[in-house]
């Protein structure tokens, strides 16, 4: 078991916050004697997909609740490629009402959205990720213009040779017109040109629509966590 203390997560929501990762040959005993020697006051569980009834069914006992089968998707960027977008991307460099909302709706998956406790930050804690690729040197925003501002949004950065997206949200009644698409190829040039090796992308087991366009786009699934969250009171 590995535990850690999260100051930025307690600092944001208000709460004391910590995190638990289960690993391979930890038992439920172990698993018991963790979570009543570290006590904040919510605790990330993070667990491998379909763990075991044990684990559940020990976390269900006290208490938790299962919010995330978190998936993450990974490609490899090798070679060149010819790029061919049928719509105008553009970057941007602030935020406007239509990227913040466009970046909240993103979240509606979420453990954040989920979890009735996490719910009235969740808009805040997607707005502040969208300002903080405005904030970092190796973050970009791309949208696809549309009449009144954004019809879609893409935010991604680079870090350790490696690009990670992280959000993209297409407005519903422009869905189906490859503006997904078109802004993942805009991403993967900017991770190329900035040397990244590979590029990474997050999102939920069951966001099919999500995993659809990852996996058009010659991502592969590398990974599922359950997330589980387990409130003290």
């Amino acid at each position: 078991m590995i535990y850690r203390d999260l100051p930025w997560d307690s600092d944001f929501f208000r709460v004391s916050v910590g995190a638990l990762t289960v690993e391979a040959g930890d038992t439920e005993d172990d698993l018991v004697s963790a979570l009543s020697k570290w006590t904040p006051e919510v605790c990330y569980i993070f667990m491998p997909y379909r763990s075991g009834a044990v684990f559940s069914e020990c976390l269900k006992a006290m208490g938790a609740k299962c919010y995330d089968c978190k998936t993450v998707f990974s490609k490899l960027l090798t070679g060149t490629v010819s790029v061919c977008r049928p719509v105008e991307v553009v970057e941007v460099f602030s935020k406007d009402f239509r990227s913040v909302k466009l970046a909240v709706d993103s979240g509606w998956h979420s453990r954040f959205q989920r979890d009735e406790h996490f719910r009235p930050f969740q808009a805040a804690l997607y707005e502040r990720w969208l300002q903080n690729c405005f904030d970092s040197p190796a973050g970009r925003v791309w949208i696809v213009p549309g009449e009144e501002g954004g019809d879609a949004v893409l935010c991604a950065s680079v870090k350790d040779n490696q690009g990670k997206i992280e959000l993209v949200a297409v407005d519903e009644k422009c869905r189906g017109r490859g503006y997904g698409k078109a802004l993942m190829s805009r991403a993967e040039e900017y991770f190329r040109i900035s040397g990244a090796a590979s590029a990474q992308v997050v999102t939920q087991l069951d966001n099919e629509r999500a995993c659809r366009l990852y996996c058009s786009c010659g991502y592969e699934i590398s990974n599922i966590t359950e997330v589980w969250h387990l409130w003290r009171s």
